[in-house]
């Protein structure tokens, strides 16, 4: 059987909400090829003309939950069975994150220096490798304030590469969660690659699934728009004086979101930037800023 590459072209605020799009039509992989284009694989199954009109026109709907879709621009082409899974695979290269974090594909080589935390990641249809800026962000967020000992929750969880990280840098356990049902077992099956699964808890739902009140640290890499709602409830799963990290803020979304972390009466609110992009992070109510 021959599979369909499609590569999707949007604005860069866009492109983590399409690869979500793409992974619910059914895409066997997505990866991000160059800033904001997306490649997507699909069985050929006879249905070509109909799956890109579906993609079409979800990226153009983007905008009725306020993301520019930007150039919204959808191209295909045909891949033998014989070359399609390395298609994909051959973008993705081991990648140093922050001073010590290194995310390996588990098809890649990879020599750790002395002090490298090394994660060993297959994506396969979750969205998450440590190159976008908004996870990158996260990365270098948990290498600074992930504690030994704490608990961290991950909403949002993906390939898991956040939580597993956290428990590499120290946390004693993390629940993560995601609404995809692909998200979830691919992020379990990563876990288990990197031998934390018995303290990487992931299930499957939004963020008030998560047990109430024993965060040390919560970690989001989601969009704006979810980043608010949550804002408004994370006090409800964190310990007090809890840490709050917030991604996948596009830079003219930044004043919504701080505005949304004060009026939730989030504390000693940080910005960090990496182009486009900004992490948010904050402090719950509860002790000393």
């Amino acid at each position: 059987m021959d599979w369909i590459e499609v590569r999707v072209t949007v604005s860069a605020e866009a492109s983590e909400a399409v690869a979500h799009l793409l992974i619910e039509e059914g895409a066997g992989g997505v990866v991000e090829e160059a800033p904001a284009t997306l490649a997507a694989y699909f069985p050929d199954q006879g249905d070509v003309e109909a799956r890109l009109d579906r993609i079409r026109r979800s990226v153009a709907g983007l905008s009725r939950f306020g993301l520019d879709p930007g150039p919204a621009r959808v191209e295909w082409r045909r891949v033998a069975e014989e070359s399609w899974a390395d298609a994909w695979k051959e973008h993705f290269h081991p990648l140093k994150v922050g001073r010590r974090i290194v995310v390996r594909p588990t098809w890649r080589e990879y020599r750790p220096a002395e002090g490298e935390v090394v994660i060993d990641l297959d994506p396969g249809m979750a969205f998450g490798t440590g190159s976008h800026p908004t996870t990158a962000l996260c990365l270098r967020a948990l290498e600074d304030r992930v504690t030994p000992g704490c608990v961290v929750y991950d909403v949002g969880t993906g390939s898991g590469i956040l939580a597993i990280a956290a428990v590499k840098l120290g946390a004693s356990r993390v629940e993560a969660c995601d609404v995809d049902p692909v998200a979830v077992r691919v992020a379990q099956a990563n876990a288990a690659q990197n031998g934390v699964g018995a303290r990487v808890r992931i299930t499957r739902g939004d963020w008030t699934s998560l047990p109430p009140g024993e965060a040390d640290l919560v970690v989001a890499n989601i969009i704006a728009d979810v980043v608010i709602e949550l804002a408004a409830g994370v006090h409800r799963l964190g310990r007090p004086g809890a840490l709050f990290i917030a991604s996948g803020v596009i830079a003219h979304r930044v004043d919504d979101v701080v505005g949304a972390f004060r009026e939730a009466g989030l504390s000693a609110i940080e910005i960090e930037r990496e182009g486009e992009w900004a992490a948010i992070i904050a402090r719950l109510r509860g002790a000393a800023t």
